[in-house]
């Protein structure tokens, strides 16, 4: 196999990898702060 073809595999694996760990934080990151939106509404009432 060529070296090149498995440098450009892992430079996409990298980047796909990269992309669902930043989506994963995101997500918890969203939750956290509807969290505190929550708790804050709620004890307004």
């Amino acid at each position: 196999m060529d070296m090149q073809l498995i440098g450009a595999g892992l430079e996409v694996s990298a980047f796909g990898l990269g992309g669902v760990f930043a989506v994963l934080i995101m997500f918890y990151c969203a939750t956290k702060i509807m969290l505190v939106y929550a708790r804050k509404t709620t004890q307004k009432k």
